[in-house]
């Protein structure tokens, strides 16, 4: 693709600013109810992803030449890579 990088850069400023603004508060007396629960939510995602990619995935994180998991399966492709 012609614009990949130029497109990558743009997407990458915007969402910066949008990933640093997200975890703000609505209102400026923040109470339990007007708390912004996008902190913990992102969190759990966190959480969640690296337990699935450690426990569930055998620990094969990426699908590239060369890469061996942590369960010491090596190769071209995993058996869980969709690629």
């Amino acid at each position: 693709m012609r614009y990949g990088i130029a497109i990558d850069i743009i997407s990458f400023l915007f969402l910066t600013r949008i990933y640093f603004f997200v975890f703000w508060p609505p209102s400026a007396p923040v109470a339990v109810k007007s708390m912004n629960g996008a902190l913990v939510m992102n969190g759990g995602v966190v959480i969640w992803s690296l337990a699935y990619s450690i426990r569930l995935a055998g620990g094969t994180i990426l699908c590239s030449r060369g890469w061996s998991g942590l369960g010491g399966e090596t190769g071209l492709h995993s058996n869980w890579c969709p690629y």
